[in-house]
């Protein structure tokens, strides 16, 4: 509900007199009521959460584009069955940070879409290897 509102407001503040929907004055009073409610610090935190998922996105992109897949042309050939080892370690810390990192996003478009309304936080995995 509050999501449509702050759209509502969006579509109305300094554009029109009257409500598109129910044709009610919109006058001072009301602009104060959705103004307390609708405060500053919560526009922040918005912008906040949305940088946020901006720079999650951007280190999901960034991940993905690291893969080298020649990257054994580089090593020894003594060296080969290490490297795949490692190669596949890399592979699955990978996939579990990109997991994590979607829990994250996800979280925090909910959060944005209820910026009132307080939200506990999902599990990520921490455990990114096991130890060998």
């Amino acid at each position: 509900m509050q999501e449509w509102v702050r759209h509502g407001i969006e579509h109305h503040r300094g554009k029109r007199e009257n409500c598109a929907l129910c044709g009610n004055t919109l006058d001072d009073k009301l602009w104060g009521k959705l103004d307390a409610h609708f405060s500053q610090e919560s526009e922040d935190l918005r912008k906040e959460i949305t940088s946020l998922i901006s720079a999650l996105e951007t280190a999901k992109a960034k991940i993905n584009r690291f893969w080298q897949p020649h990257l054994e042309n580089c090593f020894y050939s003594s060296f080969h069955d290490r490297l795949a080892l490692i190669l596949e370690q890399w592979k699955q810390a990978s996939i579990k940070y990109v997991l994590n990192l979607e829990i994250l996003i996800q979280q925090l478009r909910q959060r944005e879409q209820s910026i009132f309304q307080i939200q506990g936080l999902a599990a990520v995995d921490l455990l990114l290897f096991d130890n060998q």
